[in-house]
């Protein structure tokens, strides 16, 4: 018998599989928009999530991640895990920073549930160095 958690990776590895080919396909907008997230800021100080749901996402995702062959980038960690959190009827933030490293600029995403039990669920590791970007109405 497969363990609840070896079905998440699973789950969370074939969502990264698609995932290329569904950006690809459709608009950031419409991928967004099925996964469940809303683009918000937020401020990068923030705790990990303590929901059981969202820790369990965070953990397959992270095993996701160190399994595949390539490495896929936070932007696409927090469309997964919006996805995952979406089947499993929590809706999530994704936020967006950025950071200036010498002449360039840097980007980073991480993904927030919201609510008593909310905290960032993926993206933490990097999120301090970056400054979240306000939405434009």
């Amino acid at each position: 018998m497969i363990s609840a958690h070896r079905l998440r990776v699973i789950e969370a590895v074939l969502l990264f599989s698609v995932t290329p080919v569904l950006c690809h396909l459709f608009s950031w907008r419409l991928l967004l928009s099925l996964s469940g997230a809303r683009i918000e800021s937020a401020s990068p100080h923030l705790n990990l999530a303590l929901s059981p749901t969202a820790r369990a996402v965070r953990d397959a995702v992270a095993v996701a991640v160190r399994r595949l062959p390539w490495k896929p980038l936070c932007l696409r960690q927090a469309l997964v895990a919006a996805c995952m959190l979406r089947l499993r009827g929590r809706r999530s933030v994704l936020c967006l920073g950025v950071r200036r490293e010498g002449d360039s600029i840097g980007a980073h995403a991480w993904l927030v549930l919201t609510g008593k039990d909310g905290g960032v669920v993926c993206g933490a590791e990097n999120m301090g160095n970056f400054r979240a970007l306000k939405q434009q109405n």
